[in-house]
Formats: structure tokens, C-alpha cells, sequence
């Protein structure tokens, strides 16, 4: 039996959770809402109090397509030809539409006549996300993110030719609480499906819950083994231990052969060496083909006040690059904590750790890139990402900086393109789950990796590749813009 300090950082991190999860129970097992006050604590510039943020057609409008303006309250027709998500041309109607990775496909079902009409009634899709707690700021925007995307969804064709919702929760890191939130909306909200979760604490809560209804989880962080051994879960992107890899091909593609590592402690099955670590054991193999070497491979915590140690150890080491499996936060004290030190190396960090406080670190200015399993949210050259941009301005009034919105907005995306073809006028989870396995080599444009879904767990046709991040002058950039990277190596086998 292990014993925790009651003044140990585990303690306390053991503590906040538990102070969740009675929180939680204080207010009838966690919260359930169609965003409103997430967006309300968040508002864009130029809007209306007051205004729909469900991304819900409005029903007194029948089935005509749009959303709803903010100025108005009505929502007003969208002519053949106009804008569609993803930033492309809408087709004109009886015409086959282009695909997102190009080509062209023929729509059927419910949507055979007017890409972009919706009939029939409103469908639900959910969101849980750890949007508060210790892992809250990395997950910042998520909700926002999904009613730009349904708000532009139902500008043109909704899901699957219905009008579409998407009601979010925010779980706290807690299981309980995100078991009780997946309940709620799949039995009283009956959500044909789940997009964008973001839950690596609380994941295994309701997992099992989910295969047992058959309710398909579309998109997420995909950080935690059940995205890719659950059936009916469909990541966004590769396994977190081949964004591990990815920094060190990125470290040593600029030099830095030799490199320390450090994974948070309070993740295991998210940071350890069976996740994003794996490949970044001193020795790895993995490594020494790429032409590098892992000199030190430590564990570290999130709340620890200080990374000075580590800097030394790295420092003494013969470090040229740390990686860094850590929060935002840690990442920039660890920097700030080795430039005290006189010891600037080159820190490379996980697209989960990423966030706009990282940027207020002048240690990481112009010493940092990461590897991200979506799209860079900053790179506008393709038209999806473009779309990305437009849609946020549109929508929201100003773009929503981070991975955690990007990953979000795609997983949206993701399922719009599945049922592409159309809906039943009355479809259930099922429908959802079958039209996830029509995704053929698809890279939505530009905002993942192509992706393939079969039966087979786990899953394969995940592509073991990356985007790429660096920060520049205080800002976000893409070095590389829009390209997905290879890099050697593999997700749970």
C-alpha cells in the first residue's frame, strides 16, 4: 500500500480532486449546458446579451438553412454558392460537392437535392471536457470551439441534413462526475454522438458506459489508450506516444542530438513511459535511429515550485533539448528555471501542455516548438484552416488561440463528414457509428492527418504524424505551415 504525505504535491493534487468531486456531488454530479455561460464568461466582441450560442437553428425557421445573427435573432437563408465550413465554396444545389481532401462525391439521403438545406428535427450531439480543476486551462475553449463549428454546420447542411446542437459539461477531472454528465446526455438529452473530448482524468469513467450503448465518441485529446482500443471511440490523431517521438525527431532535425526528458507524474497513462514517454527512455531505440540519444528520462510534477534540479541534472547531463511532458505553466518555469542557471537549451513540449500563458515566459521566446495532432490553429495557407479563422470571426467575434479549440472545431468537422451523405429523419447512435467507418483516407482538408476507420481495435489508420508549433516574437507560429510530419513511431499495438 502506498502511503502520500498529506503536505506531498500528490496529496494535494489528491486532495483538489476530491474536493471536485464533492463539489460536483453539491451540485447534482457535475454541470450540463448548452455553453451558455461558457461563452458568457468569454464573450465575443461586438455581440448581443442575450444571444443563441447553442448553434441551434432557430425551429420557427422551418427548414431553412443558417444560423441564428446575434443582432437579430433570425436566422436568415443561406444562398446556393455561399461560404460553407471549412471556408470552401457551398455547391449548387443537385450538384456533387467536393470533398474535403479533394475530389468529388455525390451527397444522398436527406441532402441528395440542397447540399446545404436542413429538414427534420434538431439533433443533439455532446461534449465533456475537463474545464476546470488542475488540468481545466489546458482545455480552455473547447466548448466555444463546438458552437462556432455547429453554428457554421447549420449554415450549410447541418449534420446529416438536421439542424444540430451540442451541449457541453465540464467534468472537473472527476469519473464520477463525467459518468453522471454522459448519462444525462445520453438519456436525456439523447445525443447521437460525443465530439471533442477532452477528459484524460475522467475518461475512464464513462468509457465503458459508452460501449455499452453504443454511443460513438468522435475526435479528442486521444491521449488516453481507450480512444484507441474502445470501439466505439474514433481519435482525431495519433496516440500521445507518437507525439513524444515527434520531439525528438523535431530536436534533432535542429541539432539537438542529446536530450533530457521530463513527464509529469500525476498522468501516468498519459505522460509515463507507457504514453507520451515511451519512446523517450534513456536507451530508446526509437531515438537512436532517428541519430539521437536520451541522456536522462525523469519524472516531474506539475505543482512543483521549482524545476532548478532538473535543470542541473539536464545541464550536467550534456543536454541540448528538454523535453518537456508538462503543462504550459511548468514548461515555462522550467525555462525561466535553467536560464537561471545559464543554461538555455532548446525545449520542445506536447500539444496538450500548449496555451496562451505559455507565451508570457520569455525563456521559451524563440527556444520552443511542439508537436500538435491537429491542425496549427495560426496557419491559414489551406482553405479548410482558413475556414478555421473565418468561422471564429464570424461566429464568435475573435479566434480562439490553442490546440485544445482546433481539436475541437475538427472533431466537429469529422462528424459532419461522415454522415455527409445524410441521416434517417429519425437516426439514432448506430447510424453515427456506421457512417464513421465512410471515412476512407480522409484529412478533412487539411485540418488532421488523413485518416481511416475499420472495425479493428485497436485502431489502425491512424497516420504516426504531426503538425508543428514554435513560438516567435511572443506569438504562435507554424515554421512549417500546414503539413503533416512523419516521424517512426506507433500507437498502442
Amino acid at each position: 500500500m502506498v502511503r502520500i504525505g498529506r503536505g506531498s504535491p500528490r496529496a494535494q493534487i489528491v486532495a483538489v480532486l476530491a474536493a471536485l468531486a464533492l463539489l460536483a456531488t453539491l451540485t447534482a454530479c457535475g454541470s450540463r449546458r448548452d455553453a451558455q455561460e461558457f461563452v458568457a464568461a468569454n464573450p465575443p466582441a461586438g455581440t448581443v446579451a442575450g444571444a443563441a450560442v447553442d448553434g441551434s437553428v432557430d425551429p420557427s425557421q422551418g427548414s431553412t438553412p443558417g444560423v441564428v445573427d446575434p443582432a437579430t435573432g433570425v436566422a436568415p437563408p443561406v444562398a446556393s454558392g455561399s461560404t460553407a465550413p471549412g471556408g470552401t465554396a457551398a455547391p449548387q444545389a443537385g450538384k456533387p460537392s467536393a470533398k474535403p481532401g479533394g475530389g468529388a462525391s455525390s451527397s444522398g439521403g436527406a441532402t441528395a437535392t440542397n447540399k446545404c438545406a436542413t429538414s427534420g428535427s434538431t439533433v443533439t450531439l455532446g461534449n465533456i471536457s475537463t474545464q476546470s480543476g488542475l488540468l481545466g486551462e489546458l482545455f480552455k475553449g473547447i466548448a466555444e470551439a463546438l458552437q462556432v463549428w455547429a453554428k457554421s454546420a447549420n449554415a450549410c447542411g447541418g449534420l446529416g441534413g438536421h439542424p444540430v446542437r451540442v451541449v457541453s459539461g465540464d467534468d472537473g477531472g472527476d469519473p464520477a462526475t463525467a459518468l453522471t454528465l454522459a448519462q444525462r446526455m445520453v438519456e436525456n438529452d439523447k445525443v447521437l454522438a460525443f465530439v471533442g473530448f477532452a477528459a484524460p482524468l475522467s475518461v475512464n469513467g464513462f468509457e465503458k458506459y459508452l460501449k455499452d450503448k453504443g454511443v460513438p465518441s468522435i475526435g479528442g485529446v486521444s491521449s488516453e489508450l481507450p480512444y484507441f482500443t474502445n470501439p466505439v471511440f474514433f481519435p482525431i490523431g495519433p496516440f500521445v506516444s507518437v507525439i513524444g517521438a515527434a520531439d525528438a525527431a523535431i530536436a534533432i532535425e535542429r541539432g539537438a542530438k542529446k536530450l533530457a526528458v521530463f513527464y509529469c507524474v500525476e498522468l501516468p497513462a498519459s505522460c509515463g513511459p507507457e504514453a507520451a514517454s515511451k519512446d523517450l527512455q534513456v536507451g530508446s531505440p526509437v531515438v537512436k535511429a532517428m541519430g539521437g540519444e536520451v541522456l536522462l528520462s525523469q519524472k516531474a510534477s506539475l505543482v512543483a515550485p521549482s524545476y532548478t534540479s532538473q535543470c542541473i541534472a539536464a545541464k550536467r547531463a550534456g543536454a541540448e533539448a528538454i523535453i518537456a511532458i508538462l503543462d504550459g505553466p511548468s514548461v515555462g518555469r522550467l525555462a525561466t528555471n535553467c536560464a537561471a542557471q545559464d543554461f538555455k537549451p532548446l525545449f520542445l513540449g506536447i500539444s496538450n501542455g500548449i496555451g496562451s500563458n505559455l507565451l508570457t515566459y520569455p525563456a521559451v521566446n524563440g527556444n520552443f516548438l511542439a508537436p500538435l495532432n491537429t491542425f496549427p490553429w495560426v496557419d491559414t495557407s489551406v482553405p479548410a484552416t482558413k475556414g478555421f479563422a473565418e468561422n471564429m470571426r464570424k461566429y464568435f467575434g475573435r479566434m480562439l488561440e490553442g490546440p485544445a479549440p482546433a481539436m475541437a472545431y475538427a472533431s466537429g468537422v469529422l462528424a459532419a463528414e461522415a454522415v455527409k451523405a445524410g441521416l434517417p429523419a429519425n437516426p439514432t447512435p448506430a447510424d453515427v457509428l456506421k457512417a464513421m467507418y465512410t471515412i476512407k483516407n480522409n484529412d478533412l482538408g487539411g485540418l488532421v492527418a488523413p485518416l481511416t476507420f475499420t472495425p479493428k481495435v485497436p485502431r489502425v489508420g491512424i497516420p504516426s504524424c504531426y503538425f508543428l508549433i514554435a513560438i516567435e516574437n511572443g506569438k504562435y507560429v507554424a515554421p512549417q505551415k500546414n503539413k503533416c510530419l512523419p516521424v517512426n513511431a506507433k500507437g498502442p499495438q
